[in-house]
């Protein structure tokens, strides 16, 4: 949800169905809370924040267990999605109702989600770490700049792999960039026949549980 200030400034809003906790920040500044505290030893039980790369993009942080909670949202936990890792076992998403499941405080997220854990640390620089996990809607494209879960395959690799990246279409090719100095980019050309890249879904949110959550 978006509001807008008399100044004309515009401000992103979140609120915790949990705790009744609000969220506000805007495009230039960090997020700051309002209303009720509840994480224990001083720390809120839920904070949001934008992801640094793409603000659209929520960064779900919890000091609470993602088990059942009034007025979270059930989440199938489909997998695992490599983020410089290829020794995962990625499960490919066929749908939104699986036996194993986690629970985030995100109740306006579209229908038809899913989350998948990562593995790697190619992202790191954009604040998503090994471990945490990624709420996807499922999308067949993508637009600059958004975070996605592609698939590509090429002759050398025909079963081909699953990965996390942000993603770049170029004059003659895709870019799936990672954010990572340390790590080089993907260049794709489906347009030739080589290397087919498959669009997943789309990154809508991040979930992590922080260090004493139980």
């Amino acid at each position: 949800m978006t509001v807008r200030q008399k100044t004309g400034e515009t401000l992103e809003f979140s609120r915790c169905g949990l705790t009744g906790r609000v969220m506000l920040w805007t495009r230039t500044s960090p997020p700051r809370l309002v209303g009720q505290e509840g994480g224990g030893e001083g720390r809120p039980a839920v904070w949001i924040e934008p992801n640094r790369l793409n603000s659209s993009v929520r960064m779900v942080h919890l000091t609470l267990p993602m088990r059942p909670q009034a007025g979270w949202r059930r989440m199938a936990l489909v997998g695992e999605v490599a983020a410089g890792r290829f020794d995962v076992t990625v499960a490919y998403h066929e749908g939104a109702g699986g036996d194993t499941a986690l629970f985030v405080p995100l109740d306006d997220l579209p229908l038809g989600c899913f989350a998948l854990r990562v593995r790697g640390h190619s992202m790191e620089e954009a604040d998503i770490h090994d471990g945490d996990y990624v709420i996807v809607r499922p999308q067949a494209d993508a637009d600059n700049g958004d975070l996605v879960i592609a698939s590509h395959a090429d002759p050398d690799d025909p079963e081909g792999y699953v990965t996390l990246k942000q993603f770049f279409r170029e004059k003659d090719h895709i870019r799936l960039q990672p954010a990572n100095a340390a790590m080089a980019p993907i260049h794709l050309y489906p347009q030739n026949g080589r290397a087919p890249v498959h669009i997943q879904g789309k990154v809508v949110a991040v979930v992590r549980q922080e260090a004493g959550a139980s």
